[in-house]
């Protein structure tokens, strides 16, 4: 029988505020203003805070929740985005994300970024270890010229719906992650451990950046909170599995919609297919294992859903533009 899952509550704010909120509720010290840790019965970990200019913040996480728990968290009143970029490891599981209306969300394992008006809950998997680089952008700061974001993607804080896009996340992208975690291991002055943190940071943005604008479509999507979330939940079921999914015709019947429908609106959230999205998935998987694994191509392959290695290399190459052999050599080192 299951734990009942300890409920605390969180009012979303600036990072520093969140910091505080957590060592209320969890404990922990501040080893100096950049950095609090935690370790006893409930929490164990650290978060580096750095405040970038007015209205950027950015945090390097590490936490291993020792009980069950769900974070409730409250949307804030002001108008900030909040960009996430889980690195995943065995064994790191941040699932059970939920919206207003209470329906899976789905912000687990990649990278997305969201309005922080946004309410949801967080179930958290016991001894679990949890590692994410956030960055907190305030209204000003998104149309600042290295942000840039109101140039591409409009005006998002001008509309009715509370808003949020969501990306599965690259090698490049988690090469920068592990990266970043391995400065918390060397003894740098700490004007070279933030400026080489916000690199690792920028560099994390411009490639969500690249991955969200090669998108067909790049508008906000329109539809009802329902459906959209109901496309959160069919993302989040393919993202468990690397089997191939099922026909379009069975999934408009399970999700209560028409076969156009199904297809409009999941190309509108996430720029491509379903059966293209849990494709380029399963491509990203291979890619993540072939460089931190060590494991055959044959195993890769079969492990990422791939009847055979020769099709498999045949897709990875037309993808990637390299074979599976030449990024295992190339991230060596990460094995």
């Amino acid at each position: 029988m299951s734990q009942t899952p300890i409920k605390v509550h969180i009012q979303e704010a600036s990072m520093r505020s969140l910091m505080l909120q957590l060592k209320e509720k969890f404990g922990g010290s501040f080893e100096n203003k950049h950095l609090y840790t935690v370790n006893n019965e409930h929490l164990e970990g650290y978060i580096w805070i750095l405040s970038i200019s007015n209205g950027m913040e950015i945090t390097l996480n590490s936490l291993n929740f020792k009980k069950h728990f769900q974070i409730v968290m409250s949307g804030e009143s002001k108008e900030f985005a909040r960009l996430c970029f889980r690195f995943e490891q065995k064994g790191a599981v941040m699932q059970g994300i939920k919206n207003n209306v209470g329906e899976a969300l789905g912000l687990s394992g990649n990278m997305v970024v969201y309005d922080t008006r946004l309410n949801f809950t967080m179930d958290l998997i016991p001894n679990t270890h949890n590692q994410w680089l956030g960055i907190r952008l305030g209204q000003n700061a998104l149309g600042f010229e290295h942000v840039s974001f109101t140039d591409y993607f409009g005006d998002v804080f001008n509309q009715n719906n509370i808003w949020w896009k969501h990306e599965i996340m690259p090698l490049e992208i988690q090469v920068q992650l592990n990266e970043a975690y391995k400065l918390m291991e060397q003894d740098l002055p700490l004007p070279v451990f933030n400026n080489r943190l916000v690199a690792r940071g920028a560099d994390c943005i411009s490639l969500f950046y690249e991955k969200l604008l090669t998108r067909t479509a790049h508008k906000e999507h329109s539809l009802h909170q329902h459906d959209f979330t109901y496309m959160m939940d069919l993302k989040n079921n393919l993202l468990s599995s690397t089997e191939r999914p099922p026909s379009l015709e069975d999934l408009s019947k399970e999700y209560g919609f028409s076969v156009s429908k199904l297809r409009r609106d999941f190309e509108q959230v996430f720029g491509t297919s379903i059966h293209k999205f849990h494709f380029n998935f399963r491509l990203e998987k291979a890619r993540t294992l072939l460089a931190t694994e060590n494991k055959s191509i044959l195993e890769i392959s079969r492990e990422c859903g791939f009847s055979s290695s020769t099709k498999f290399t045949e897709a990875f190459k037309k993808k990637f533009d390299i074979t599976p052999k030449m990024v295992s050599q190339k991230y060596k080192h990460l094995h």
